[in-house]
């Protein structure tokens, strides 16, 4: 009497939520199991995947009646709710199964429904026979257990359902509940598309990424990468279709849709469009984390000891994303400044983490990088915990390079059980969460000493582990590439030229790269400095003299195009806009002269080659420059401006694309592996005999769908986590 009656029904629901749950909360007492901390439930989607109700005309009253029901569902309650509905059933005996519906709730924020400490899940079961939602009766359950069981499917039945008031209904339901939390990582998708109809496919999302794929056969088989993290979980994908340059169809696709499937599983959605539907088959990659604790550093001398507010701040970068984390105020300054952070970076495919030394303005939020240094994580995939010492290294205004001082820390990781980690990177070993939870802590020693015994001695077994570990694509042999990866983990910048030095001193068979024994022999040696130290060595295969003579002879060249390239770019002040106007002119002349591009159409005389040219001081550069590049009588013009385009400013980007139309001669969308040869020759100033290892090395990484050719986002991407490898610094 007098008390409100929607008072009363959400009193009622209380006390049959409570009958209903009181089963769940007693077995999860005497198992001891810890209280639910409702307010820390992880975003996600909530899926109710089967729906049985039973006795549905309980009532005397209503024994003959027909009905046609449905259910409907709301998460929360007050002025803050959400709800959904299954479809409508025709009902001719008491009970129901709505097997094909699924009903589900996108939760950015589930402790936004928090009432009385609980999220609660309403069920009303309703009469839509003459369209008058006529309710029949409903309950109301927890979901406590439900959102924090991630990944669980768990049934609930026989949920009392009754009308507010009406104390002879015994309607019952049951239903089958999962929650799967929002993850972070990486979706790989791949459009199938029908070549006659369109020619490309534009996938983008809110935050900014955006991915084309190009359609040469009937299955595109270029996978897209996307970042996926809390600031687009509960987004869309844009797909657009081009014919052209025009839109001939566009839809969009549910984020969380493309994450619901098992790890890596390759699941597929239809994207509604009005012409016509796209089929995408798309994969996740969840990340793990790599956690960093206990920052230290040392001996910090000069400007670096006296910074106000020194940082350290950790660098990841991936295919597809870059995440930066930094510390807060140090503990200490100094020469030995220390930081009681713990930072987390999520990672898929990384194998290397940036450390940068900065100063921070607090003001403005802008961070100073004073000098910098990397960390090989593969040992933390392997082993779950590492202590890492990094030297920082700084280059100065003269490009001289100089040591700062050191950082040590300590890293854990953690990731989904089972996988290996990086994943989708085949340039490098991976390692599998699957492991001990105690892992042996590793210790600090030197390079050096790692590989020695106690005895002060080399120990066969860990230099054979230490070229391994330097071989990353395990094929038994050390290149150009490795070489340089492992010196810039020590913080060492070196040239191109520097490293062919490097090689040339042990290379036994003049094909550029480093075997095993002869890497043996340089370790073991007194004086590895002196370039005579392999000549007492047996090996398989002789040193020849005449492989390393012409080798030192195009080590020389390479250094004299670069010399006069540099002097000519300087001289005439070049300009990213020269380039492009020499390559106008050069494909403008190939293109006119014959209907089928091939190789031979950027082939130049001289004088040929001097109509493409910059204005030059005097004739003797442009004789110069032809005959460093010639091969008899004529030059690949495209070699030359490719080679000048290395010592103009423009960004990589705009390098890539210049690169792709120059080498892409049959216009089909794709480099091969002789087009990203032919490339490389121009940007190394070599021969292709000397590039082929490392176009190979390059090939694999870029080539992620393993065709055996590359898109021109491929090479973007690659280009960006290789730079020196395809576009080394010249100048």
């Amino acid at each position: 009497s007098g008390v409100d009656e929607n008072c009363m029904r959400v009193s009622e629901l209380s006390i049959i939520m409570k009958m209903n749950e009181l089963h769940r909360y007693v077995g999860a007492l005497a198992a001891d199991d810890a209280v639910i901390d409702a307010t820390n439930f992880m975003p996600g989607r909530l899926s109710i995947t089967y729906m049985k109700v039973k006795n549905l005309r309980g009532r005397v009253d209503e024994v003959n009646r027909r009905l046609s029901p449905y259910v409907a569902f709301r998460v929360g309650y007050g002025e803050d709710y959400l709800e959904q509905k299954s479809s409508s059933k025709n009902c001719e005996g008491h009970d129901v199964t709505f097997e094909n519906d699924v009903v589900s709730f996108d939760l950015p924020c589930p402790s936004r429904y928090l009432v009385g400490g609980d999220v609660k899940l309403t069920i009303a079961i309703h009469d839509d026979k003459n369209n008058d939602n006529n309710l029949i009766g409903e309950s109301c359950i927890s979901l406590a257990s439900i959102l924090a069981s991630n990944g669980n499917e768990i049934e609930v039945k026989d949920i009392k359902v009754i009308k507010p008031g009406d104390v002879t209904t015994n309607t019952k339901t049951n239903l089958k509940l999962v929650f799967r939390g929002a993850k972070v990582g990486m979706i790989k998708m791949h459009p199938k598309l029908s070549a006659t109809e369109y020619t490309r496919v534009f996938i983008s999302l809110e935050d900014g990424q955006s991915k084309t794929a190009l359609v040469s056969t009937s299955d595109t088989n270029n996978g897209l990468d996307f970042w996926i993290d809390p600031t687009n979980w509960f987004g869309f994908f844009s797909v657009q279709l081009f014919r052209g340059d025009d839109v001939m169809a566009e839809g969009k696709l549910r984020l969380l849709d493309c994450i619901q499937g098992s790890e890596q599983e390759k699941t597929s959605s239809i994207v509604t469009m009005p012409s016509s539907d796209l089929e995408i088959e798309h994969s996740f990659f969840e990340a793990g984390f790599a956690e960093i604790s206990n920052i230290r550093a040392f001996d910090f001398e000069g400007d670096a000891a006296e910074l106000t507010d020194p940082r350290i701040m950790i660098r990841s970068k991936g295919k597809c994303h870059i995440n930066i984390n930094m510390t807060g105020e140090a503990e200490c300054k100094g020469a030995d400044p220390k930081w009681s952070d713990k930072l987390a970076l999520p990672v898929v495919d990384e194998y290397i983490i940036s450390v940068d030394f900065c100063e921070y303005d607090e003001v403005t939020g802008v961070s100073d990088c004073i000098g910098t240094g990397a960390i090989n994580i593969l040992p933390l995939y392997k082993d779950g915990k590492i202590d890492a010492r990094v030297d920082l290294k700084q280059q100065t205004a003269l490009g001289e390079t100089i040591a700062i001082g050191t950082v040590f820390m300590s890293l854990s990781f953690s990731g989904p059980r089972g996988v290996s980690f990086p994943r989708d990177e085949r340039a490098v070993p991976s390692y599998s969460t699957e492991k001990n939870d105690t892992v042996p802590e590793q210790p600090k020693v030197s390079a050096v000493d790692g590989i020695r015994n106690d005895e002060g001695e080399w120990n066969d077994e860990d230099i054979r582990r230490s070229f391994q570990l330097i071989d990353l694509d395990s094929n038994g042999y050390i290149g150009a590439a490795e070489i340089r990866h492992v010196l810039i983990m020590m913080g060492e910048h070196v040239s191109e030229e520097e490293v062919d030095m490097m090689i040339s001193m042990l290379d036994t068979k003049g094909d550029g790269q480093i075997g095993y024994p002869q890497f043996k022999a340089m370790v073991e040696s007194e004086d590895p400095a002196n370039e005579n130290f392999l000549e007492n060595e047996d090996f398989n295969c002789i040193k020849d003299s005449v492989v390393t003579q012409r080798r030192a002879e195009e080590l020389e060249k390479t250094s004299k195009k670069r010399e006069v390239l540099s002097r000519i770019a300087g001289t005439c002040n070049l300009v990213k806009g020269d380039v492009t106007r020499m390559w106008d002119v050069l494909r403008q002349r190939a293109f006119s002269s014959s209907s089928k591009v091939t190789h031979d159409s950027f082939k130049l005389g001289y004088n040929e080659f001097t109509e493409i040219m910059p204005a030059f001081d005097n004739t003797s550069e442009a004789r110069c420059i032809f005959d460093l590049f010639r091969n008899g009588k004529h030059l690949d013009g495209r070699e030359v401006v490719m080679s000048f385009s290395s010592f103009v400013d423009s960004r990589n980007e705009e390098r890539c694309r210049l690169a792709f139309d120059m080498y892409d001669e049959d216009r089909s969308g794709y480099l091969s592996m002789d087009e990203v040869e032919a490339l490389m020759m121009s940007t190394h100033l070599t021969t292709r005999d000397i590039i082929k290892k490392k176009a190979q090395v390059f090939m694999r990484c870029a080539d992620e769908d393993g065709s055996k050719n590359i898109t021109i986002d491929e090479l973007i991407v690659a280009s960006e986590r290789l730079p020196n490898l395809i576009f080394p610094k010249q100048s």
